[in-house]
């Protein structure tokens, strides 16, 4: 036979008979409501913690991730809900590669550069094959850079993501009319890149999107020495690589990477000023490729740009202005661009005429 406390069973008594007391003990952002609890709504979410939200269909605060699968599910995914309520990140069968990233809106005069890496010699993504995570970008005066290349501090170094897209925000521009972005090996990585970089309209307070860095491997550099025969390994001497394109608007198709023009063929470089430039005869090369968007077979004999719309300039370790002669797009001229090859680095450069050179 138990014996009680008579004080303790009294006491219970009393408790629960009070008026006002309540029987139900409710958790966070819950309140009693007629022997219940429910959600606290009375101004929802107030009570919510950092990293959750209020969500009215459920009446409860829900993580801020796992709720809406931010954070969790990765590109290219979404978050579904099955009926047992178990969450899972379901593919929407778009790769996530396929996607620019967001180019973000630089403040005051400063620039953002934004892209993808592409290989120089077939023109496929980089990421393809290579893990460009491990890689490395730095945003250069490129008139400086030129003329002083080991002694040129970058303005801004960055790295691009897994799919090789890169997006490089708020950039002090230099002084002068183009910004330079460039590619190579990170400390500590394999040695897989020549550094290789490309130039830009230096536009203030202007986001340029959909660049294309192009990036010559270190086999590229070889098979293209022994192609040539050249007594200095490219990757050491440095090489200018103009591609001529023809705009759409002009009769070209485009050819991807090339979005809005074609490789143009029967191109020679020149060098200087019109009316005073001239054909370049020395240390110039063309490419024997019968595909537009492969650069594997430079050779020596040729005058002009083959079907790839390249040439291969060496030797030129100082500043100069390159344009081109023949197959002129109607009405237009080559552009005329300062151009040079700093040892250790490929300069890729689009030679795309556009209003300056009469073209619409």
């Amino acid at each position: 036979m138990r014996i009680f406390d008579s004080a303790w069973v009294l006491g219970m008594v009393a408790a629960l008979a009070a008026p006002g007391c309540k029987a139900i003990e409710c958790g966070a952002n819950t309140l009693e409501k007629d022997g219940e609890c429910v959600a606290n709504v009375q101004t929802p979410g107030f009570q919510c913690g950092a990293g959750t939200y209020f969500d009215q269909a459920s009446g409860v605060c829900m993580n801020t991730l796992y709720g809406d699968g931010g954070g969790i599910c990765g590109d290219g995914t979404v978050l579904v809900v099955d009926q047992q309520g178990n969450h899972f990140c379901e593919g929407t069968g778009a790769s996530s590669c396929d996607r620019d990233l967001p180019c973000p809106t630089p403040t005051g005069e400063n620039v953002a550069l934004c892209g993808k890496l592409f290989d120089l010699e077939d023109s496929g993504l980089l990421a393809d094959d290579l893990d460009t995570t491990k890689l490395l970008l730095k945003v250069f005066d490129p008139i400086a850079f030129a003329t002083n290349p080991d002694g040129t501090p970058p303005i801004k170094t960055a790295t691009p993501d897994a799919c090789g897209r890169f997006a490089i925000g708020e950039i002090t521009p230099p002084s002068v009319q183009f910004i330079a972005v460039s590619v190579d090996d990170a400390a500590g990585a394999d040695n897989l890149l020549v550094h290789t970089g490309i130039a830009t309209v230096n536009q203030r307070g202007s986001a340029r999107a959909g660049l294309r860095l192009f990036a010559m491997r270190r086999a590229t550099a070889a098979s293209w020495t022994t192609a040539l025969a050249l007594p200095t390994p490219l990757e050491t001497q440095g090489a200018y690589v103009p591609i001529f394109l023809t705009p759409m608007s002009k009769g070209g198709t485009p050819t991807p990477p090339f979005l809005t023009a074609q490789p143009a063929t029967g191109v020679g470089v020149t060098i200087g000023i019109a009316p005073d430039n001239d054909p370049l005869t020395t240390g110039v090369f063309y490419f024997n490729d019968t595909v537009a968007t492969t650069r594997s077979t430079p050779v020596t004999g040729r005058t002009t740009t083959g079907s790839n719309g390249a040439a291969l300039v060496i030797m030129q370790p100082a500043l100069e202005t390159f344009g081109g002669a023949g197959a002129e797009p109607s009405g237009c001229t080559w552009p005329e661009n300062l151009a040079a090859t700093p040892p250790g680095t490929i300069y890729v450069q689009e030679k795309l005429p556009g209003p300056d050179q009469g073209c619409p």
